[in-house]
């Protein structure tokens, strides 16, 4: 039992080290430099994508049929035009209108029907929540290209001194950065910095394996590349075009993931294990 407690112990100890801001309320929040409040969305109550869409264009026989769509209540949610040939068609708005004013909880929003059609989906609320506070990166980055083996590519982000030390507060997707060896092979990468993490090497992948012994550089594939995130990235950002010949892929599954941060953290939460027993 007393094992069990120091586990506990422990695994408490390691979530608030990834996260110390998790837990605060608002004022407390507020007054920490370090953390900012996320408001969190209220509950939502939306009409199901495509709802009624079939159900409306097979009653357009005439305005009878048609108008005689309806939900329980009565309420219509078709309208017929009559023509050539006839037309029988969804009142979106209507029922968006209905979903909307139905955001009450969860029973009453999938209470609006159409016989057993239900109509709506419910989308519970977010509360609000301490989040460790976006940081700015206003430095200048460079991007090389490390290295390709297969579809896995590494490439190295070298930030300014003034941002060496700092790391993204969550994950973070680099934009229109391709991989190409000229005209003959082209391709857009998948590059994903793990939250928590400093700027340095970076996993990425791609959708066709590169040829081994060709060689390959970075290229833009829009007018600049950028980071999609929470965080700022305001200085400028340099794809340096210096070439890297690839290697053959011999690993199974794919190469190792150099940006893992979950995995230094998981690796770190089995030591303490180990260190128990």
């Amino acid at each position: 039992m007393k094992i069990l407690f120091k586990i506990i112990f422990f695994i408490s100890l390691i979530i608030n080290a990834l996260n110390a801001c998790a837990g605060k309320d608002k004022t407390a929040c507020d007054n920490d430099a370090t953390c900012s409040w996320d408001a969190g969305e209220a509950a939502e109550c939306t009409a199901k994508e495509g709802i009624m869409a079939s159900e409306c264009s097979a009653a357009n026989e005439n305005t009878g049929t048609c108008s005689a769509v309806v939900t329980t209540d009565n309420t219509p949610l078709c309208e017929f035009q009559a023509g050539d040939p006839n037309t029988c068609t969804v009142l979106t708005d209507d029922i968006e209108d209905l979903c909307t004013n139905a955001a009450t909880n969860k029973g009453t929003c999938e209470g609006v029907l159409s016989g057993e059609t239900v109509l709506c989906e419910f989308t519970p609320e977010i509360p609000g929540q301490c989040i460790t506070a976006p940081v700015t990166f206003s430095g200048a980055i460079t991007i090389k290209l490390k290295s390709v083996k297969g579809k896995a590519v590494v490439i190295t982000l070298e930030p300014a001194a003034a941002d060496q030390d700092k790391t993204v507060t969550a994950e973070t997707e680099i934009e229109n950065l391709q991989l190409t060896s000229g005209s003959s092979f082209t391709k857009d990468l998948t590059c994903v910095i793990a939250s928590g993490s400093k700027l340095g090497d970076v996993d990425c992948t791609m959708d066709t394996a590169a040829t081994k012994d060709t060689k390959y550089k970075l290229a833009k594939s829009g007018e600049k590349v950028t980071f999609d995130g929470k965080d700022t990235f305001s200085g400028a950002v340099t794809v340096d075009d210096t070439e890297v010949t690839a290697t053959e892929d011999t690993s199974p599954s794919g190469s190792p993931d150099n940006n893992s941060s979950s995995y230094m953290k998981i690796s770190s939460f089995f030591t303490f294990l180990f260190l128990l027993f």
